[in-house]
């Protein structure tokens, strides 16, 4: 008998734009599946958000094992 297959969680598509103006300051904005959008003043503010958001669906391997 096989055994049922996991079923994998929807993908979550995200609009990330990332600009910095000569003489600005770095600035992302982050548009989210539910349609919230948030704004960042340093990389490491978006870095932090996307490190403490669920975990997607694992990303695929490439055939040789590099990703």
């Amino acid at each position: 008998m096989n055994a049922p297959a996991a079923t994998a969680a929807p993908p979550r598509v995200m609009l990330l734009s990332l600009w910095r103006q000569p003489g600005a300051a770095w600035h992302a904005r982050l548009v989210d599946s539910d349609a919230r959008m948030r704004e960042f003043d340093s990389p490491f503010e978006l870095a932090r958000y996307l490190a403490e958001r669920e975990p997607g669906p694992a990303p695929q391997s490439a055939p040789d094992g590099l990703r």
